[in-house]
């Protein structure tokens, strides 16, 4: 199945550009509009950059007239929703990201209920289910946000399931739950990405600072795993509609082994400092990828040490 033109909304981003990069090589669509308002991504963070069936538009999707302009200009049969504010930026301006997040949900549902297009994929986040205190999270689990980037991450999706049961002939939705992405591309923001906050703290033979003793454990999984999963979704509309669905390994991974295999790959010792913990820091998340891998026979399955080997490849080639 060939579908039209598939808007990704921050595409300029971490997981957007994997995800608009996969789109286009698939060939599973006739063109890609990359949305971003350049806030964290660059439109260097993709490699299909000169591709013909790329369109860049740089817009604000929290202006619903924006948003309305660029569905006015193209027939859109998909709109992938990544875009949204750091969880970071919510400890220090929390009323801004959560209104943002929440506005752009809220304008691209709008848009949907008025017939500008027919599928959204949306992502959320594991952060919505706070500390899983040692429990497997699925889909079913319970959403316990312990910050304000992750109650507005969840006042989205319930927002979406609400629209799909408010105007049932007008929502499809696919909701997407990763848990922690990791590799190429991710923005380095002060207290954020372990991983390229590591190969920076080691390549500058630099102390890494860990919270809470190094013991914060985290379910990883590699970017373009992440993407592959989207297209997957994309490519089975009949077993996706009105679905959510976790991308987990099922391995949580300590945040002070996670230092010490970057450490040992980069040939560096291991220098770490412990300092306190953030407000809302969640100390435990291990997810369950069964469902979609049941109903659609994905998994990830990048290694972890290679996708740490690409990280560190990419990540120490943008270091002075």
């Amino acid at each position: 199945m060939k579908f039209g033109y598939i808007l990704v909304t921050g595409a300029a981003g971490f997981i957007g550009s994997h995800l608009t990069d996969q789109l286009i090589n698939s060939g599973i669509c006739e063109k890609v509009i990359a949305v971003d308002n350049l806030s964290m991504g660059t439109w260097d963070n993709l490699s299909t950059l000169g591709s013909d069936k790329l369109i860049r538009v740089e817009a604000n999707i929290a202006n619903s007239e924006e948003l309305s302009r660029i569905f006015d200009m193209y027939d859109v049969d998909i709109v992938c929703h990544l875009a949204t504010s750091p969880l970071v930026l919510s400890i220090t301006d929390p009323v801004f990201v959560f209104e943002n997040i929440v506005t752009m949900q809220k304008n691209i549902l709008e848009c949907q209920r008025n017939g500008k297009f027919k599928k959204l994929i949306t992502f959320s986040t594991s952060e919505v289910y706070g500390s899983s205190d040692g429990v497997v999270l699925s889909e079913t689990s319970l959403l316990k946000p312990q910050t304000p980037y992750a109650s507005a991450k969840a006042a989205a999706d319930m927002l979406t399931e609400s629209y799909a049961k408010t105007f049932t002939d007008k929502i499809e939705y696919t909701i997407v739950r990763p848990f922690n992405n990791y590799g190429p591309r991710k923005r380095v923001l002060s207290g954020a990405g372990i991983i390229p906050q590591a190969i920076k703290a080691f390549a500058a033979h630099e102390p890494l600072k860990l919270v809470d003793n190094g013991e914060t454990m985290r379910d990883f999984v590699f970017v373009e795993d992440t993407a592959r999963a989207v297209i997957e979704i994309i490519k089975k509309p009949e077993l996706t509609k009105n679905e959510l669905f976790v991308i987990a390994t099922g391995v949580p991974r300590k945040m002070k082994d996670i230092s010490i295999d970057i450490a040992k790959l980069m040939h560096r010792p291991i220098n770490i400092e412990y300092v306190p913990s953030r407000p809302g820091d969640v100390s435990y998340l291990k997810g369950n990828g069964r469902k979609i891998h049941s109903k659609l026979g994905f998994s990830p399955d990048t290694e972890w040490l290679e996708g740490l080997k690409a990280c560190i490849e990419y990540y120490t080639r943008l270091l002075p």
